[in-house]
């Protein structure tokens, strides 16, 4: 891709923040076509803040996946562990060796 392209895209990205996120919050707009529509948005990526720090994993947290009610977190790590997170109240609802002999590079829940 050219730079020209990439930075239009980035533009329109940073531009529809805000409606997107309105059609989103509607129903008008879907989960996957939002985050097709912001993905790269440097205005969201910029209003980000830390919310809650989950303290577990003694390596480097490599994936990350939420439920489909988007309630739960699920992260896996270098440290070989699987942790389930209430991640809107910080608290670890399962911790577990996976069994890996290398690191956890994708977790899913269902």
């Amino acid at each position: 891709m050219n730079a020209q392209f990439i930075s239009k895209m980035a533009l329109s990205a940073q531009h529809c923040l805000v409606p997107c996120l309105q059609s989103r919050q509607l129903g008008i707009l879907s989960p996957k076509n939002f985050s097709r529509d912001t993905t790269g948005s440097s205005g969201l990526v910029k209003r980000l803040k830390l919310q809650e720090k989950l303290v577990h994993h003694d390596g480097c947290v490599n994936t990350l996946h939420f439920n489909m009610s988007g309630d739960l977190l699920a992260s896996g790590s270098d440290d070989l562990d699987i942790v389930i997170w209430d991640w809107a109240k910080g608290k670890k609802k399962v911790a577990y060796e996976s069994g890996h002999s290398s690191n956890v590079f994708q977790v899913k829940s269902s």
